[in-house]
């Protein structure tokens, strides 16, 4: 699989999702929409053959998609598909100056870093300043201001927590997004301070990133912001918010998880429970717990979650 980031096909392909079936002889286009915390996905069949034994694929630096075939004994070959249509020469001019570092395309492949590489060499001593002006420029579009911070990330000076302070609250939810990301990235203990921000942030995109960053950085938040990622309606963020839990003292927990009538919070206290303090004692009341609470009403989504967490107590704690 391969994600499609360069100009050269028609635009409804622009960060596509192109994966390769070989068993069904065909490559697949997935398009994603922002959905909350997650994305939606359309699914339509790209390219299809008798047989089309796809093995690897990949974007070239003209914007074509590359692939091969072969595999168990077949037959192997390699196919460049393009486009014919018109892209604008304003688009497809790279110009080898800051502007065309900031459009590079394909970013996290070798030859587009090797190409970022040339103009870094002739900023030299503006590089840093300059690409910092974009990240904080509220008048250039979101994914310029994100494709700053990661560049920064990958060639140098990585984001200075000072910097990364400034854009915790920026006005636009994909830059606080991506400095979520690399406030997990920051070695400094001052960024669980942001994070924590972050963690109460009205997006819920925000929110899911602030709560993998901690997980990523080592962080431990406090139990009563991660309430909000629990009770989500939106399965990533609560999984993001669940993740961070098992992480903390369940005695910090473990008093709200048994006394609660807040179905979410119960579910997702009790599997961070048993996923990271499994024992027959803490099996018992969790069993005792969800018991008691599918004596009332419970909604079709949660009591299927709540036997899943039956299920993950008996497993766990090893109960006979």
């Amino acid at each position: 699989m391969v994600t499609y980031d360069h100009f050269m096909f028609p635009t409804k392909y622009h960060g596509a999702v192109f994966l390769g079936d070989w068993s069904e002889g065909r490559i697949l286009a997935v398009t994603m929409k922002r959905s909350g915390a997650t994305y939606t996905a359309n699914t339509e069949v790209f390219l299809q053959g008798s047989p089309l034994n796809v093995t690897d694929l990949d974007v070239g630096p003209d914007g074509a998609l590359y692939f091969v075939t072969g595999g168990r004994s077949t037959s192997g070959g390699l196919y460049r598909v393009a486009w014919n249509g018109n892209v604008p020469d304003a688009v497809k001019n790279l110009t080898d100056d800051l502007a065309g570092v900031i459009r590079q395309p394909q970013m996290l492949a070798a030859w587009a870093r090797h190409r970022v590489a040339g103009p870094q060499g002739t900023l030299q001593e503006t590089w840093a300043t300059s690409i910092r002006g974009v990240a904080l420029a509220t008048e250039n579009p979101a994914h310029y201001r994100t494709r700053a911070l990661d560049l920064l990330q990958l060639y140098g000076p990585k984001p200075d927590l000072k910097l990364l302070e400034t854009l915790v609250d920026d006005a636009n939810e994909q830059v606080r997004a991506k400095t979520a990301e690399r406030l997990g990235t920051c070695d400094k203990p001052e960024a669980v301070v942001s994070l924590n921000e972050l963690l109460e942030d009205e997006d819920r995109w925000v929110r899911r990133k602030a709560a993998e960053a901690m997980l990523r950085g080592g962080h431990k938040p406090e139990f009563a912001p991660l309430k909000r990622l629990l009770i989500s309606d939106d399965r990533s963020e609560a999984r993001a918010g669940r993740r961070l839990l098992e992480r903390l003292d369940p005695n910090v927990y473990h008093d709200e998880m048994l006394a609660t009538d807040n179905h979410l919070i119960f579910i997702q206290c009790a599997v961070a429970t048993m996923i990271a303090h499994p024992s027959r004692k803490n099996a018992y009341e969790v069993l005792a717990r969800a018991a008691k609470l599918m004596d009332g009403f419970v909604s079709d989504r949660n009591i299927v979650d709540l036997l899943r967490v039956v299920d993950l107590g008996l497993e766990r704690g090893e109960v006979p």
